[in-house]
């Protein structure tokens, strides 16, 4: 690979490593803060909402927030592997 395509590789692992994290932070926050109004919850669904919302349109309108946010997970950590797979 040149260096233009590895430094791609490079961002866009390092994109989805922190998407992978903040999902992962959103998901802890909501099963530990109960409190439905909390302003930390709040935030972090706010950051989240990027990666949850197009997900959540291809789930059921049934599907709850634990299970848009497990699918996200799943998805963002299942491209997180694939690129560290293909970049080596």
């Amino acid at each position: 690979m040149d260096t233009t395509s590895t430094k791609l590789v490079l961002l866009i692992r390092f994109v989805a490593f922190l998407a992978f994290s903040y999902l992962l932070l959103d998901l802890l926050v909501s099963r530990i803060v109960k409190n439905e109004s909390s302003k930390i919850r709040g935030f972090f669904a706010l950051i989240a909402s990027p990666l949850t919302r197009p997900v959540r349109s291809f789930l059921p309108p049934s599907a709850t927030d634990d299970q848009v946010r497990l699918a996200s997970l799943g998805l963002v950590g299942l491209v997180w592997a694939i690129v560290v797979l293909a970049s080596r």
